[in-house]
């Protein structure tokens, strides 16, 4: 949904419902590697995206809840939620603060797909990408588990060519009933600034520092981690952008008996490409570390992407794929030392302005290094749309 900001001073409230009923059929949900097994399930999955913007601040907030049920009566049903907020603030034209933040219940094994589309994307700075889920296919049982980010920031335009940013980041993320899982409660603390100066109209160049606090109570582990960053941007287009940062890091992890520091390179790489009538895409490349309910720090290379492509009026196409290889910093063996990767079509298709029926088709796979083979899981996933129209006013 996309919100115009009007010329005059009056703020444009509005609200937008929708519905999603869907079916999905997985060859092994789990990607076990030794007791796969066929399922099928249909979800129902309200949502509603609350929006308000004026010409000097704007604010979404977007809700879903999902509900599934398993043909096999040996499976539970599953229930997740999510909750996730954008806000932007500008006091003064050289100033602008900004918070984003989420709260989700979801499982070990259940997401909801296509979480961007609860709030309007349009408020959001198209650099502050999140990472993968680096947890995704982790244990092969489900617990729930619930994922508290909150990221306020600041930034400050000296003059037209120079701007100062300062951010901070608190994730948590705890688990219900996770006994025989091999999970760990876990929370993180990120404090970043950056000073970027714009060389040319299409060339802007930057320097940042990053530091990261992990604990992992449960397991007595707590990992500082300190980087320093050179940053490259340039704008090919209007609206296509690429920015390239690469730095170093120096991280050490203690436990009860045990400290270990280690350094090493950290690198991101991204191309985007903003909503035309025909094609929009973004791409990223991350190399660098990651928390994980594993109660470890993890060594992680990630590679996110994500197409759209209009091909007529009401018919279009997209490509999600995402892949990762983490392993752990301390240099022993473990079960969250694995590639994943998984790709997914999907055709879409706008019956009317507010029905639209979407079809994809997803294949995933993981090769854990303590193993000897790899799972692999084919799905399908069918659903009907129901947007109503946006209910606006102002005042």
């Amino acid at each position: 949904m996309i919100v115009n900001i009007s010329n005059s001073f009056a703020a444009e409230w509005s609200v937008t419902p929708r519905v999603h009923f869907g079916g999905q059929y997985d060859d092994n949900r789990t990607l076990s590697t030794s007791t796969t097994k066929e399922i099928a399930g249909s979800t129902i999955t309200p949502g509603v995206s609350f929006n308000r913007v004026n010409p000097n601040s704007a604010a979404s907030i977007g809700a879903r809840a999902q509900f599934t049920q398993y043909s096999d009566n040996e499976i539970r049903d599953t229930n997740v939620q999510y909750l996730i907020f954008n806000t932007h603030y500008r006091p003064q034209p050289q100033s602008i603060w900004r918070m984003n933040g989420s709260l989700r219940r979801d499982t070990t094994i259940t997401t909801i797909q296509n979480v961007d589309e609860l709030v309007d994307e349009t408020i959001v700075d198209e650099d502050t990408g999140e990472p993968i889920d680096t947890d995704v296919g982790l244990v092969e049982v489900e617990v729930r588990r619930n994922r508290l980010n909150v990221s306020p920031s600041w930034q400050y335009t000296w003059t037209e060519r120079t701007s100062l940013n300062l951010s901070y980041g608190f994730s948590t993320v705890y688990y219900s009933d996770s006994q025989g899982a091999d999970l760990v409660d876990h929370r993180t603390h990120a404090l970043d600034t950056s000073l970027s100066r714009k060389m040319t109209k299409n060339d802007n160049l930057g320097m940042s520092l990053h530091f990261s606090q992990f604990n992992a109570p449960d397991n007595n582990t707590d990992s500082d981690n300190i980087s320093v960053n050179v940053r490259y941007g340039h704008d090919f287009e209007q609206d296509l952008k690429g920015n390239f940062s690469v730095g170093y890091r120096d991280t050490t992890t203690t436990t009860e008996t045990t400290e270990n520091t280690s350094g090493g390179l950290v690198l991101n790489l991204g191309i985007n490409k903003k909503q035309t009538r025909l094609t929009s895409y973004n791409v990223s490349i991350r190399h660098g570390i990651s928390a994980s309910g594993s109660g470890r720090v993890l060594q992680s290379d990630q590679l996110n992407v994500r197409l759209r492509s209009r091909l007529t009026a009401r018919l279009s196409t997209s490509l999600d794929a995402q892949a990762f290889d983490t392993k752990t910093l301390e240099g022993d063996i473990t079960n969250a030392d694995r590639v994943y990767y998984s790709i997914k079509p999907g055709l879409h298709w706008l019956m009317t302005r507010n029905w639209k029926i979407n079809g994809s088709y997803r294949y995933r796979r993981q090769k854990r290094e303590l193993a000897s083979e790899a799972a692999e899981s084919n799905s399908i996933n069918v659903s009907i749309n129901y947007t109503w129209p946006k209910m606006s006013a102002s005042r």
